[in-house]
């Protein structure tokens, strides 16, 4: 029986798993360097799988290199675990984390962060699927959460990723650029002030279901039990309500107060 010769990846694969085994007992930076440099398209490969968001992809590169120079540090080769299947698995947690606790405008539970990020994979894997947007079941199915955490996690979208100051804005200039813009100070006074207005247009009913939502945080399932009415009902009766205050709010713009 004959033994086909090697292939040059598998002489090259070879060599990399000699210089992994000699960087675990030497440290030497010059062969952490060659090695971190032949694996530095797997982790590019790995940042652009997160690139169509909108956090930059520079960053992500250069989150994934860090992280692919940690994963050559903490390799064990005694442990029998490819080293591409434990980089891999390195850089893809690191991306997540960079993601998870980087991008977001405003702060929230991570755990609703983590069914955040797993929706809008799921969403986003279907709708490349179909050709349409995914529906709330077929987003349950693809992800295994339940209708209640879907919806918050989707509620919760609105607030990864605030613009970049640096990007244009509707006048061609940046975001940040400060030339005859109002104050942000200004601005937060006149957000709380058309808030107000908009809070005293509403039912009591109304202001306390934005209160247990909004200020102590409720999921819809306690909030449906506090009420005692269903979680379904909760979320239509917000979905509801939020959509009217939109309204409300681009009348009162309009109309300029």
């Amino acid at each position: 029986m004959s033994l086909s010769a090697p292939t040059d990846r598998d002489m090259a694969e070879a060599e990399l798993r000699q210089k992994l085994e000699c960087y675990a007992r030497t440290r030497d930076p010059g062969l952490r360097a060659e090695i971190a440099h032949a694996y530095l398209p797997m982790a590019t490969s790995l940042a652009a799988r997160y690139a169509h968001r909108k956090e930059s992809r520079e960053d992500l590169e250069q989150a994934a290199s860090v992280a692919l120079v940690g994963a050559i540090d903490r390799y064990d080769p005694g442990r029998g675990c490819a080293f591409s299947t434990f980089a891999w698995a390195t850089i893809a947690g690191e991306l997540k984390h960079h993601l998870r606790d980087r991008s977001w405008a405003l702060r929230v539970p991570r755990r609703v962060q983590e069914h955040c990020l797993i929706t809008v994979r799921a969403a986003d894997d279907l709708h490349q699927e179909q050709g349409r947007p995914a529906t709330l079941a077929e987003l349950c199915e693809r992800t295994g959460l339940d209708e209640e955490t879907t919806i918050e996690a989707l509620e919760v979208r609105s607030v990864q990723q605030i613009p970049s100051l640096d990007a244009p804005g509707n006048g061609g200039e940046p975001r940040g650029w400060d030339g005859g813009a109002t104050d942000d100070a200004f601005e937060r006074a006149e957000d709380r002030d058309l808030l107000r207005r908009l809070l005293a247009r509403l039912s009591d009913q109304e202001r306390e279901l934005l209160r247990l939502r909004f200020y102590e945080h409720l999921s819809q399932s306690e909030m449906a039990r506090r009420i005692g009415v269903s979680q379904m009902h909760i979320s239509r009766l917000l979905a509801s309500l939020l959509a009217r205050m939109r309204a409300m709010a681009a009348e009162t713009t309009t109309a300029g107060g």
